[in-house]
């Protein structure tokens, strides 16, 4: 009793200036911005039955780590940590204070480091992970681990080689790791040739990210040989890299013994038609894939043609992101021969592909896929009479829960969208930015009243104008629980009316306007 009211105490007077959540059996400490207060930390300490109860902590105030460090070194075993430092407040001196304190968690399961690291404090950190057995989720990203103006095409600088060695090296002495990230920190392909002897040690791997690091062909070469030891791999996020066709051609030779492979993201990778072939020849090889983003590779119809008739054999594919595809009217319809034989996809995303009238072959064959409840397919030129046949089949999308038609200049075929979602079974419904006038908007009130299934309704960056406060009038009065209408053009009148409004009802409505 003596020791947890020693502990009340020292937590009510860290509280104070912390400004601590502290609920169940984890305390965590967070600026005050994101932070849910309580008048008494007392009223829920009683939750804490044994002193050694800090589970999970994230600490976003660095000029606060002398009295974080106390606390948790004295009395926790810590199980995650997430340390954030996106204003870049945390010193080089301050760091290595918090590192010496984290030896005295044994019991960290997760560590989340997002800070620019020093050559120093990547070595400091290191004494720390190589004697933590047990870790099994590691994340660096954004830590500015590539010294400031290195090219990925240049050589490492060595305190750049020498820091990514040490992470390769923490990588292979935790012999439980499940997850790694360091996306975001421009390690090029050099880079990843250093990383390589770590990740050839880490069997159980199952989450590799290496996001937006400029790995070309080299780079892709390189991970191959680490590829054959990571069997157990289900997550790898290579998006917003420079593979190329060619390197892509080399990354999917190397990940064959990965037949555990359940999330695939190379998007924003440049592979053109030719890696659409590449793709095409081997996503059949993993039959375990639910998750395939190909988002902004600039396939083309070209690209379609080779892609889309390998989809089908990927039976267990539940998301597939074609988005910024350029495919066009002639790749969409490529696509539509084949999405029946999807059985298992659930959400389709085709934005920014210029579809325009390919949207009437894709329609007529989405309606006979029987699990697919989300689709978005903004901005794709449809116009008027892509939203007038839209509203002909959505009666027909019996499982479609979710459609996006942002950015297609629809106009007054809104009205007839509208109509149609009354007798369908959409439930979120998004039409931002398609020139809907005051016109149109008037006649959406009684609408969403017969919208039984729709919980939220996006029209923003619109001109609904004057007819925006009976909008919110009948929204208000419908089973609907999200209304955003920013940016449509109101005037102070008009924001004031619909204040009133929402100040009135119960509040089970969320009205955004402002």
């Amino acid at each position: 009793m003596a020791v947890q009211s020693r502990l009340e105490t020292e937590v009510s007077s860290l509280a104070s200036t912390l400004d601590a959540c502290v609920w169940a059996n984890v305390y965590t400490f967070l600026s005050p911005q994101q932070c849910v207060k309580h008048s008494r930390i007392s009223r829920t300490f009683h939750h804490a039955v044994v002193p050694e109860v800090l589970t999970s902590a994230a600490l976003a105030r660095p000029e606060l780590v002398t009295s974080f460090v106390d606390l948790f070194s004295k009395y926790w075993r810590i199980a995650v940590l997430d340390v954030s430092d996106k204003e870049r407040l945390f010193t080089e001196e301050l760091f290595m204070r918090f590192a010496q304190a984290l030896p005295s968690c044994s019991q960290l399961k997760s560590l989340s480091l997002e800070l620019p690291l020093t050559l120093s404090m990547v070595r400091a950190l290191a004494e720390f992970i190589v004697s933590c057995s047990g870790l099994e989720d590691l994340n660096i990203p954004n830590s500015s681990l590539i010294s400031e103006g290195s090219k990925p095409s240049d050589e490492l600088h060595p305190s750049s080689k020498e820091a990514l060695s040490i992470v390769a090296v923490c990588v292979a002495d935790c012999p439980e790791l499940r997850a790694l990230n360091i996306s975001g920190n421009a390690i090029g392909d050099f880079g990843c040739e250093s990383l390589v002897t770590g990740l050839q040690q880490a069997s159980k791997l199952q989450v590799l990210d290496l996001s937006s690091n400029f790995i070309g062909s080299v780079g892709a070469l390189a991970l191959c040989d680490a590829m054959s030891g990571l069997r157990a791999l289900k997550n790898l996020n290579l998006s917003g890299n420079c593979l190329g066709p060619e390197g892509i051609a080399i990354l999917m030779q190397g990940l064959e013994p990965c037949r555990c492979l359940e999330t695939l993201d190379i998007s924003a990778n440049g592979l053109r038609p030719q890696g659409a072939a590449v793709v095409a020849e081997c996503i059949a090889g993993f039959p375990q894939l639910k998750s395939l983003n190909l988002r902004q590779n600039w396939f083309g119809p070209e690209g379609m043609a080779l892609l889309a008739p390998s989809l089908p054999a990927c039976q267990a594919l539940q998301h597939l992101n074609l988005s910024a595809n350029k495919m066009f009217s002639e790749g969409a319809e490529y696509l539509a021969e084949v999405l029946p034989c999807c059985a298992s996809l659930q959400v389709l995303l085709l934005q920014e592909n210029t579809i325009g009238p390919g949207l009437r072959p894709l329609l007529c064959q989405i309606i006979r896929c029987p699990r697919l409840h989300e689709l978005n397919l903004s901005n794709n030129a449809l116009r008027r009479d892509g939203a007038l046949f839209l509203a002909s089949k959505l009666f027909l999308c019996e499982h479609l829960t979710s459609l996006d038609v942002s950015n297609n200049d629809i106009q007054d075929a809104a009205v007839d969208v509208m109509a149609a979602v009354c007798g369908s079974s959409l439930q979120h419904l998004v039409m931002k930015a398609n020139r809907i006038g005051p016109i149109a908007a008037g006649l959406f009130g009684p609408m969403l009243v017969a919208c039984r299934k729709l919980i939220s309704l996006d029209l923003r960056v619109n001109a609904i104008g004057v007819e925006a406060p009976q909008l919110v009038q009948y929204a208000i009065r419908s089973p609907i629980r999200n209304v955003n209408i920013r940016l449509n053009a109101l005037t102070d009148a008009e924001k004031t009316r619909i204040q009133k409004l929402v100040t009135d009802a119960n509040q089970r409505t969320h009205i955004l306007f402002k």
